[in-house]
């Protein structure tokens, strides 16, 4: 909107959309970026010399200010009137770069450093700030800052004193080094550091300020560490490597240009080496590996010098550089996603681009390389390059492939052979599954790492087979890896069959227990075993079922018998304990059928498990039972739930009940079952409502009522708050302390109870009175909330309850005539005469969402339906009532 366009010549009877410029706009509608220097380049060099258009391009980019001088024909009439004659108040709120007018701490830092008080301050601001073409100054309410920094410190440069830059010099020290200031002034001097370093002439104040600066370093620094490692990269690094504080940010900005590259990488290296690690992805291995990327590294360094640097840093910092260089193969080899690093804000440093393929190819073999010449004679490092060697250039691979020979001479740890050995058949095993991919290695070229595998196998059979029972879904080589193919199965059942013969053979039924002991799949290991025809160690196995589990004899004995019993075999008449005789019949999986009788009852059900019973299961309320009978109430209602639908019948419901009171009460019990599976309980126990008792449905649901989720629905308690008026004066008397009362609660369940009744009356919606049909019983309204007032009026909680009354009457369904209230509730309004009471209701009428419309589906009023809405007016004498009745201006929607 132009400045000189009066106001009173804006049409009014257009829409406008009206732009107010602010620098600081925290979400601003429409952004405004820097002019681009190489657009700018292209329009200006069809007229200007490409020198010089190039150099104008860069000035467009740092500001059109600087354009606009640059082009002028008479250079002093683009400068605006201020700079002509600064006097030491406008240099100096300069140098200050911005600041924020209700801060303490920057008034008294501005006062102070240009020599005035509040009141001048202000005047001098506003003068600054005046010229809406040509200010200085600018501001968002009271955070001030300088329009154009840099274009402004250039100007004003040749009239900056040495007690100018001096007085700066000490003030950025100290603000920079306090807490004192707000972000506005610190990051202003911070900027303004950089502006007099690269384009006013003074980088030799800013390296002393910096230096100064990072030799206080402490954590109130973390806001402008970048800017201050762009104002002096030099002073910055230097107190880096003498352990001062880092900034992952500013080392990737110094990376950028090679000069400060070394400095930099060094910098997050001892970073690196020091981070206790995590699986956020910001941490400074992953700087490292940005900067280093081979495909498009983050910085202008050449490959020699980064080169260079990663054998540095394996010299110095060796496991650092170790994962770095896995880091940088496995980006190769999967490629990255692009990086964002900080950019600078002033200095001419290029942005980094993405080599020609060439210079990539030869980067890659670098990395590779350096890995490869690192491996000396340690395992470890040939292990974690295994995955990676598909992918290395020929010679590199083939290599890598004769060290590995080489290796299966010195290797006598029998868990690192089978280590390696696993990893070269999981890399065969990928390979052979996708032969026909572009990138899978063809079968001449697997041979060689088949060849290392097979030499550096362990000697025992648990060792060579491990992989069958270490992983529950490994990759058999020439098998589609896919769990519904029934091809994989019959392989892997095939190969497990015979492993674990192969270990029963070489060291009987205690290597397989080791097996499972470090593995922790006894039950695959039992399944293979029940492969076997032979029966000679079922006997062993019997006595295994009864130790406690989870423990590897046990869970193998009762997966080796549940695939026994399925295919015909009965064990039960051959053993008399109770603990293996009830795993047995666990083993059965036919609980509809079982009985397990008393004394293997406990084990029975403890063990019992409520997933893979099939949809066909209706045995749902016995097994509920014998759950609820060993405590396990969260399985109970977990496998309630789950059939909810198919088993909708009164004796599930009780079971449903019984489980609902022990878990509240339990203590100790599992209690991590999701709202969503406690809602559908809880609608079970609805439909049961008149079997179970509708009290004890409504206590069971209060009590869950913490437990659901955000939207839970409890239309039992509703329902009985707005038919039972003492059940409501309970609730309210539980949750709310007398008024004038300073009562606390310590005990954590009454204050999860508390919680538990406020969350209910806030999601009350049936007015009392309320029929099926959604018309008002006027006699039953009003004598429920005449016992309600009643009863709180003697507990001294009666302008609560009245509040609570009102929020529910702006439930109230509409009269047939579309009026709102209806007349029941404007006549509890007018006979109670209570403020509470009618503002709860006018709150509640107004919230989006719980308006009148949406109360009736299919009808909408009116906005002129005079007398039938709500106006917000109160008047005195009738109140609420006789407004919402007579009132003509009721008709407008509030």
């Amino acid at each position: 909107m132009p400045s000189s366009l009066p106001l009173n010549e804006i049409p009014l009877r257009r829409p406008h959309t009206i732009l107010v410029y602010g620098k600081l706009v925290p979400n601003p509608a429409v952004r405004v970026p820097a002019l681009d220097e190489e657009e700018v380049e292209r329009h200006l060099s069809a007229r200007i010399e490409p020198d010089r258009a190039r150099s104008l391009g860069v000035l467009a980019r740092r500001g059109l200010g600087q354009l606009w001088r640059a082009l002028a024909k008479h250079r002093s009439l683009a400068i605006p009137p201020w700079a002509r004659s600064a006097d030491v108040r406008l240099r100096r709120l300069a140098l200050l770069g911005g600041w924020h007018g209700d801060h303490d701490g920057d008034r008294a830092t501005v006062n102070e450093f240009i020599g005035v008080d509040n009141a001048e301050m202000a005047e001098i601001s506003a003068q600054a700030a005046a010229d809406p073409d040509t200010a200085m100054l600018g501001h968002l309410g009271q955070r001030w800052y300088v329009q154009a920094p840099e274009d402004t410190i250039v100007l004003l440069a040749p009239s900056f004193t040495d007690e100018d830059r001096a007085a700066f010099a000490g003030l950025a020290v100290h603000v920079l080094t306090t807490q004192g200031g707000s972000v506005a002034i610190r990051r202003g001097i911070a900027e303004s550091l950089i502006v007099l370093a690269v384009r006013g002439g003074s980088a030799d104040l800013a390296h002393r300020v910096v230096r100064e600066v990072m030799s206080q370093a402490n954590l109130s620094l973390a806001d402008v560490l970048t800017y201050l490692a762009e104002a002096s990269p030099t002073a910055f690094l230097d107190a880096v490597r003498t352990g001062r504080l880092f900034s992952r940010a500013a080392l990737e900005l110094l990376a950028w240009p090679t000069e400060h590259f070394g400095g930099a990488v060094e910098a997050l290296a001892r970073m690196a080496a020091a981070d206790p690690g995590s699986d956020q992805p910001d941490r400074p291995g992953a700087s490292l590996a940005e900067i280093f990327e081979v495909t498009r590294p983050q910085t202008n360094a050449s490959r020699p010098v980064r080169l260079r640097a990663l054998k540095r840093m394996l010299r110095d910092q060796p496991e650092v550089a170790r994962t770095l260089l896995l880091d940088l193969l496995r980006s190769a080899r999967h490629g990255t996603i692009g990086t964002l690093h900080p950019t600078p804000l002033l200095r001419d440093w290029p942005i980094p681009g993405a080599p020609p393929p060439a210079e990539t190819y030869a980067a890659f073999r670098d990395v590779a390389g350096l890995a490869l010449d690192d491996l000396d004679d340690d395992p470890e490092r040939f292990l974690a390059l295994i995955p990676l060697s598909d992918n290395l250039p020929d010679d590199q691979r083939s290599g890598f492939v004769e060290r590995l020979m080489s290796l299966s001479s010195s290797v006598d740890d029998e868990e690192m052979r089978r280590r390696l050995s696993e990893a070269l058949r999981e890399l065969i095993a990928l390979h052979t599954d996708v032969g026909d991919a572009p990138w899978a290695m063809s079968a001449d070229e697997l041979a060689p790492f088949r060849r290392a595998a097979d030499a550096l196998a362990p000697s025992q059979p648990a060792d060579q087979t491990f992989w069958l029972f270490g992983n529950r879904w490994p990759q058999p080589e020439g098998v589609t890896r896919r769990r519904s193919s029934a091809e994989y199965f019959t392989e892997l059942s095939r190969l497990r069959a015979e492993a674990v013969a192969r270990i029963l053979a070489s060291g009987g039924l205690d290597a397989l227990v080791a097996l499972a002991d470090r593995t922790g799949n006894g039950d695959l290991i039992g399944a293979a075993l029940a492969q076997s025809p032979s029966t000679e160690h079922d006997d062993v196995l019997l006595t295994w079922l009864s130790g406690d589990r989870p423990a590897s004899r046990p869970d193998i004995a009762f997966e080796y018998f549940a695939l026994r019993i399925r295919r015909g075999a009965d064990y039960l008449d051959r053993t008399s304990d109770p603990t293996a005789r009830a795993r047995l019949l666990l083993a059965r999986r036919d609980p509809e059928n079982t009985d397990p009788g008393p004394e293997a009852a406990a084990v029975y059900w403890r063990e019992f498990g409520v997933n893979g019973l099939g949809p066909e299961f209706t045995g749902v309320a016995k097994a509920a039972a014998g759950l609820i009978s060993v405590g396990r109430f969260s399985a109970a209602l977990d496998l309630i739930a789950m059939y909810a639908e198919q088993v909708d019948t009164p004796e599930v419901a009780v079971e449903a009940a019984t489980a609902c009171e022990g878990f509240v009460r339990s203590a100790e019990e599992d209690r991590r079952l999701s709202g969503y599976d406690l809602q559908i309980v809880v609608e079970l126990l609805e439909r049961h409502r008149d079997a179970l008792g509708p009290h004890r449905v409504t206590e069971i649901e209060l009590n869950l009522v913490p437990l659901l989720r955000y939207d839970a629905r409890t239309p039992p308690i509703h329902a009985r708050l707005a038919e039972d008026p003492a059940f409501f004066v309970e609730l309210v008397e539980a949750a709310f302390r007398p008024e004038g009362s300073d009562e606390t609660v310590d005990d954590p369940d009454q204050a999860a109870r508390i919680r538990a009744i406020s969350q209910v009356l806030r999601s009350w919606r049936r007015c009392p009175g309320t029929g099926p049909d959604g018309t008002i019983d006027a006699e039953a309204l009003a004598a429920w909330v005449e016992e309600v007032r009643r009863r709180l009026s003697a507990s001294g909680r009666l302008r609560l309850a009245d509040g609570k009354i009102g929020a529910v009457l702006a439930f109230a369904e509409p009269d047939e005539d579309g009026s709102v209230p209806p007349l029941a509730v404007r006549e509890v309004l007018e006979d109670a005469d209570s403020d509470a009471m009618d503002s709860a209701l006018l709150g509640r009428s107004l919230q989006p969402a719980r308006g009148d419309v949406a109360r009736r589906p299919g009808r909408r009023r009116s906005r002129t339906d005079a007398g039938r809405t709500l106006s917000g007016v109160r008047t005195s004498g009738r109140g609420l009532a006789s407004v919402a009745a007579d009132s003509p201006a009721a008709g407008r929607n509030v």
